[in-house]
C-alpha cells in the first residue's frame, strides 16, 4: 500500500468513509503519555473502538517511565466519563535493558535521525504485532502530534509495517495538523497533566539538559 501524498487531507477522507458504517472499527493506539494521547483521542474516539497500547522501553528513566503511565491512567477514566467514551489500556513489558543496549549502538546519532526513526519502528511494530494478533481493525501511533517528529516519516515506517502485517490497516495521520497541538496543550492544562520536556531516551533527556543550560 503506498503512502497517501497528502498524508492529512487522506486522514480526513478515511475518517468519513468509517463514519458511514454501521459500526465502530477497532484501533490499537501506540502512546507515550497522557497529553499527546488526550487530543489524538479527541480527534478519533467519535470514529474507532480505541485502546491504548503503552509500548515505551526508550523512556528513561524507571520513575519517568512509570509517572507517564500513571498520568495516562489517571486520565483515561476522566476522559471517558466527559467525552462518554471506553478508552482502554494495555501496558506492554518494560525492557528498558534491551533498549539501552540497543540505543548505545547508535548513541552518536543526530537527534531526530536514524536512532529516532528506529525507535520509533520499534514500538510502532510491537503495537502493529499486538493489534494483528488480537484482531484489531486497525493501528495507528500518537507520534505525529509531536512538532518534532516528522510525519512523513513515522507514516512512512507504518507503510512499511503494515506490509507485514495486511490483516491489520495502518490509520495514516498528522494528529499536529488543524491545531492538534494546541489542542493537547488545552486539555493537558484542563486535566492537570504532567507534560515532560524529553522525548524518552537518555540521548534525548541529555539535549534537553543542555538546551537548558
Amino acid at each position: 500500500m503506498k503512502r497517501p501524498q497528502n498524508i492529512y487531507d487522506a486522514s480526513l477522507r478515511k475518517l468519513d468513509e468509517i463514519a458511514q458504517l454501521e459500526k465502530k472499527p477497532s484501533l490499537l493506539l501506540h502512546a507515550c503519555c497522557g497529553p499527546c494521547a488526550s487530543s489524538v483521542l479527541v480527534q478519533l474516539y467519535d470514529y474507532f473502538d480505541i485502546t491504548i497500547f503503552y509500548t515505551n522501553s526508550n523512556i528513561f528513566p524507571a520513575a519517568e517511565y512509570q509517572r507517564r503511565l500513571n498520568e495516562l491512567k489517571h486520565f483515561l477514566p476522566q476522559f471517558n466519563h466527559d467525552y462518554l467514551a471506553d478508552i482502554h489500556l494495555i501496558e506492554d513489558t518494560y525492557e528498558p535493558k534491551s533498549f539501552l543496549e540497543w540505543a548505545h549502538l547508535h548513541k552518536d546519532d543526530q537527534e531526530g535521525g536514524q536512532r529516532c526513526h528506529l525507535c520509533y519502528e520499534k514500538r510502532m511494530r510491537k503495537a502493529m504485532q499486538y493489534a494483528s494478533e488480537h484482531h484489531f481493525d486497525y493501528c495507528t501511533t500518537v507520534l505525529t502530534l509531536s512538532r518534532l517528529k516528522n510525519s512523513k516519516v513515522i507514516n512512512e515506517i507504518g507503510r512499511k509495517i503494515q506490509d507485514d502485517y495486511p490483516d491489520v490497516q495502518y490509520f495514516y495521520s498528522d494528529f499536529k495538523k488543524n491545531k492538534g497541538i494546541d489542542l493537547s496543550i488545552d486539555l493537558t492544562l484542563m486535566y492537570d497533566m504532567y507534560r515532560q520536556d524529553y522525548c524518552g531516551c537518555p540521548y534525548s533527556m541529555k539535549k534537553q539538559c543542555h538546551e537548558k543550560e
